[in-house]
């Protein structure tokens, strides 16, 4: 039975709005771990505080900007592209994923707020990242949530991706 523990870290101050995107992300979860002979599960939650190494196989942090990136701050490297909903760092002893509450365009210019749905879609495109360890080269043709923008439904092509990483998930930033 496919089984992922997945944490949502608030760097917004969002509690209203983080449970309708916990909904929706478990949903899209739930359907890239899908397999007709086996039932899957998604455990999911969301703290403030950062969480324990070994409470979880998967952590996305929700931040502001690119301007309050957690994981530039945490894992430096080149700069994160100005139209990203949101970026994951591979590294060898870990992996940093986040989105952010407010997108911009590859211009800058704020694109405002999204709805549930929409985060949740940038959160699963960055689990897709995160487990598979494909770069955007390799995940975005994939199309569906792994495509560039992310979209519903889920193909087979990402169910493939994501459930051959589930077993290597790398080390998380916490």
């Amino acid at each position: 039975m496919p089984v992922i523990t997945v944490t949502l870290v608030d760097h917004t101050d969002s509690p209203q709005l983080i449970p309708l995107i916990q909904t929706h992300l478990e949903d899209i979860l739930c359907d890239l771990l899908f397999s007709p002979s086996e039932a899957a599960v998604v455990n999911i939650r969301s703290t403030a505080i950062r969480p324990k190494d070994s409470e979880q196989d998967l952590v996305l942090h929700f931040v502001d900007n690119i301007a309050n990136s957690y994981v530039a701050a945490n894992m430096p490297g080149p700069p994160i592209s100005t139209e990203d909903g949101g970026v994951t760092r591979p590294r060898q002893d870990k992996t940093g994923s986040e989105f952010y509450k407010f997108p911009t365009d590859q211009n800058g210019k704020p694109l405002g707020q999204f709805k549930a749905i929409g985060y949740a879609k940038v959160a699963a495109h960055e689990a897709m990242h995160n487990v598979t360890r494909l770069d955007n080269s390799k995940l975005h043709p994939q199309g569906g949530i792994a495509g560039k923008p992310p979209n519903l439904p889920v193909n087979d092509a990402n169910r493939k991706a994501f459930q051959a990483g589930l077993g290597n998930i790398p080390k998380q930033l916490l």
